[in-house]
């Protein structure tokens, strides 16, 4: 999750539209995943699962 926060902090502090995509990131324990994209990311990004994301995207 560091390294996600760190990216996505700072892609939102230059003005971008930040996604995540929930399932395609990991942590050094499920907690810290779980409190990472629940409590930190969905104030500066849009937490999204892969299947939300490919949809948005019009993959099949």
């Amino acid at each position: 999750n560091m390294g996600v926060e760190s990216t996505v902090r700072e892609g939102w502090s230059l003005g971008y539209g930040m996604v995540v995509v929930e399932d395609a990131c990991s942590s050094f324990s499920s907690e810290a995943h779980d409190f990472a994209t629940t409590q930190i990311l969905p104030r500066i990004a849009r937490v999204r699962s892969t299947a939300q994301t490919l949809n948005a995207l019009g993959a099949s």
